[in-house]
């Protein structure tokens, strides 16, 4: 873990002097960029850089923005997240409009919930947890996605249908899930999903990272450690500040 927090540290204090020594080029809408706020970025098998803003999807080819042919139900598509699965299919989660997979040259939709209003089709995160297996963070709770139809992530007992903005999972293969204010954790036993872990944070939750089999949280002038499941018993975690932030 020292190992991964100097890591940290050391991108944290070397993004200014590494702008300064390296050729930097800023774009804009003048170069056919759709937004100039970048919400979301990605590069692809094909050395394609896709660009995610809140009005639409823009790929980058090393020269040049050109926007791909995409359909969408919203006066436009606002862009929150990209995903690459272990095929290399590229998934496009999106504020309304579900999410898009980019495969053989074609983008598919899928909805969450199809028949609902439109901000529950908003996806927030997701991660294949198994081969075409997906687990996907939306607006009304978390679902499992097979690659065309979607299911409520437990049946068996009851589970907040909140805003989760952010899925990860642990090399137990148990997953956490940010909600709000707060952050869960289930763990499969006997093949049952269980709640094994709760923390209130009382603060917006947009991120979770993993590393190896702890989970991170990010703030704005530290990382909060979530090590253990006992840790998501605990009422305080273990921050970590940026240098300089005292």
């Amino acid at each position: 873990m020292t190992r991964f927090l100097i890591y940290l540290f050391v991108c944290h204090l070397n993004v200014r002097s590494i702008a300064q020594l390296l050729p930097i080029k800023t774009f804009s809408t003048e170069d056919s960029l759709s937004h100039p706020q970048v919400t979301a970025v990605l590069r692809d098998d094909r050395g394609i850089l896709w660009v995610g803003t809140p009005f639409g999807l823009n790929w980058f080819d090393g020269t040049r923005f050109f926007q791909p042919p995409i359909q969408h139900k919203t006066g436009q598509i606002h862009i929150i997240n990209f995903f690459k699965d272990q095929h290399g299919d590229v998934w496009v989660l999106s504020f309304y409009n579900g999410i898009y997979r980019y495969r053989d040259a074609v983008f598919r939709q899928f909805l969450p919930n199809a028949d609902r209003a439109s901000n529950s089709n908003t996806v927030f995160s997701m991660l294949e947890h198994a081969k075409e297996n997906y687990l996907v963070a939306t607006d009304n709770g978390a679902f499992w996605f097979d690659g065309i139809t979607f299911q409520p992530f437990i049946i068996q007992e009851a589970m907040p249908s909140v805003q989760f903005h952010s899925v990860v999972k642990l090399s137990d293969g148990s997953v956490v899930f940010a909600g709000d204010s707060c952050i869960y954790r289930y763990s499969r036993r006997n093949g049952v999903w269980n709640n094994t872990g709760f923390l209130n944070q009382k603060m917006l939750i947009y991120k979770l990272f993993t590393h190896r089999n702890e989970v991170w949280r990010p703030q704005v002038k530290a990382y909060t450690f979530i090590k253990t499941q006992k840790t998501l018993l605990r009422k305080k975690l273990k921050m970590y500040l940026y240098p300089g932030t005292m």
